[in-house]
């Protein structure tokens, strides 16, 4: 298992549809800061046949396991977003706050932080918002 940067939101606010459209929404708007004409440039790489700097985030989900994987390429990096909606259980032994909450994981490496920093600013308005930079190390919870 690796390192992850993580965030989570504390609420009862339970809907993928929702939740998942703030997040490809506040992923896109993080592309559009980094370059303005993202998706031009990754439709003229793609006909070029060069590497793609950013995609357009495609959301799946896994009913089984109440989760959505948003996978995308932010700078030439190809990622997976992890949405858990069933992990209430998961409290402060965890490093959670205990109660109804979203948790969301990300491999920590690359722009980890400033893509779970923007994802955690749009879902702040389900409830608190928190990020922690790296689940490995000892760390704080960063509310946003």
């Amino acid at each position: 298992m690796g390192a992850d940067t993580k965030g989570f939101v504390v609420t009862e606010q339970k809907n993928a549809f929702e939740v998942g459209e703030k997040v490809v929404k506040a992923i896109e708007g993080l592309m559009s800061q980094v370059n303005y004409d993202w998706r031009t440039s990754s439709m003229i790489k793609k006909v070029q046949g060069e590497p793609l700097q950013f995609s357009t985030p495609k959301v799946t989900m896994s009913t089984l396991s109440q989760m959505l994987m948003v996978t995308f390429i932010f700078n030439g990096e190809e990622r997976q977003l992890n949405i858990h909606f069933d992990c209430d259980s998961d409290g402060e032994a965890c490093g959670y706050l205990d109660g109804p909450k979203i948790i969301l994981s990300l491999g920590a490496w690359g722009s980890s932080i400033e893509i779970m920093m923007a994802v955690m600013q749009a879902l702040k308005v389900y409830g608190d918002s928190y990020l922690i930079e790296n689940d490995c190390t000892d760390y704080e919870l960063i509310k946003m």
